[in-house]
């Protein structure tokens, strides 16, 4: 539960945790929170990415909208784990209406970001396996 407004103190407990280890934890001791930070859908001035299913089992289809001229010959699809490390990189020719389907039955259940890059435009977005 996140206080309704900015720099408002917080009595309870706060815990971030991954897989079972405990990296901080305050518990009942007033904390002041200035802002709440997420992961967000990233797309400034770029490409449009749209992924389904998502989540996904074993097959998912890349849709990339380039409209408003940014078409690339020379585009990168890459796939980062939760944990920054690329885990699958391959050069695209992106269209109008670029579409594609990848098979990643090869990845883990988790969390992964596709990032689509032609050396002046980005999007990253989401991805989860189940």
């Amino acid at each position: 539960v996140l206080p309704s407004t900015p720099l408002s103190t917080f009595t309870g407990r706060f815990k971030i945790e991954s897989i079972g280890s405990v990296f901080f934890s305050i518990n009942k001791k007033g904390f002041r929170i200035s802002s709440a930070t997420g992961i967000n859908q990233v797309s400034v001035n770029s490409y449009e990415i749209k992924l389904f299913p998502n989540p996904f089992n074993n097959n998912v289809k890349i849709n990339i909208n380039a409209s408003n001229g940014l078409e690339s010959e020379n585009a990168v699809l890459n796939i980062y784990n939760i944990l920054g490390e690329k885990i699958k990189s391959e050069r695209i020719v992106i269209t109008e209406n670029f579409s594609k389907s990848f098979d990643l039955s090869e990845l883990s259940s988790g969390t992964y970001f596709v990032e689509v890059n032609n050396g002046t435009q980005k999007s990253t977005t989401r991805l989860i396996k189940m």
